[in-house]
């Protein structure tokens, strides 16, 4: 019969739940309300033009590797979303901060 974790075990977990609760809240709350950010529009920018301009702007104009432009460049080319919502598919990465910092 499986034992069940330590008070303490079970406290951090709570805690964890509890952070990762309050920081989705505050994260997705009105999260498209806001005009984008300037790095936000760079990189929409960037990912509405073809994959060797692309690349070769990244190449260029940016310090980052282009795997993030690269799946930019396909969300926006089959999402054809506004520039504020594509923020919901990068936010809930932001709740991995809270799980690392818990870790």
């Amino acid at each position: 019969m499986p034992q069940r974790p330590p008070a303490e075990e079970r406290a951090a977990l709570l805690g964890l739940a509890f952070a990762l609760a309050v920081g989705a809240l505050v994260l997705f709350w009105r999260l498209t309300a806001q005009s984008p950010f300037i790095d936000e529009a760079f990189t929409v920018r960037l990912a509405g033009k073809d994959v060797p301009a692309l690349l070769q702007t990244v190449a260029l104009q940016d310090v980052h590797p282009p795997l993030f432009y690269l799946l930019a460049h396909f969300a926006v080319l089959w999402l054809h979303w506004p520039v504020e919502r594509y923020r919901l598919l990068t936010a809930p990465l932001t709740l991995f901060t809270i799980f690392a910092t818990w870790a």
